[in-house]
């Protein structure tokens, strides 16, 4: 999310197909608001797409 300071979490979890997901949640709060970035895909096509996924949210300008 730029330069600003963000928390991240990544986890497994299951749909109601039980297919396994992998999920990275990236956040940021400003001025008491909080700005939630998700990237989500099967656990399996994750890494597939983080590489981009990461190069969104890093490139973020909240304002």
């Amino acid at each position: 999310m730029g330069d600003r300071h963000a928390m991240k979490v990544i986890f497994l979890d299951k749909d109601n197909n039980d297919n396994h997901l992998k999920t990275l949640q990236t956040w940021t709060l400003i001025d008491n608001k909080a700005y939630i970035i998700i990237y989500r895909a099967e656990e399996d096509k994750y890494a597939g797409g983080e590489k981009l996924a990461k190069k969104i949210i890093n490139s973020l300008e909240i304002n």
